[in-house]
């Protein structure tokens, strides 16, 4: 996004419009993300795949675009509107194949540090 997407509203670019769709179900759902938390991405595979390739790449690893410094930008941007600098550690992050795509964060309660 760049500085006129957020005053230009009368005419919003695809990419934007996705962005603010994605950041708002992501909010409407409650998504939260703090230190020590483990993130999956889970990317559907294409439909226009055969059934046998399908089932070889379910919960493999996902080493095609999107990053997975972009996703997780997105998600911290959606999720942390303030900035994501409270952040120090996080427990994990991936992105696997799977048959829908959604996001997994999985709450690991780190010690406090004096």
């Amino acid at each position: 996004m760049t500085r006129r997407d957020t005053w230009a509203g009368d005419k919003v670019r695809p990419a934007v419009a996705k962005w603010r769709a994605f950041r708002d179900r992501v909010q409407a759902l409650g998504i939260t993300v703090q230190d020590g938390d483990e993130i999956t991405f889970i990317l559907p595979v294409p439909v226009s795949w055969s059934a046998t390739k399908k089932r070889e790449h379910y919960g493999r690893g996902h080493r095609s675009k999107p990053d997975l410094d972009n996703l997780l930008g997105g998600l911290f941007d959606a999720t942390m509107p303030g900035g994501d600098q409270h952040i120090a550690d996080l427990g994990g992050a991936r992105k696997i194949w799977g048959h829908s795509g959604h996001i997994c964060v999985t709450r690991k309660n780190l010690p406090d540090s004096a």
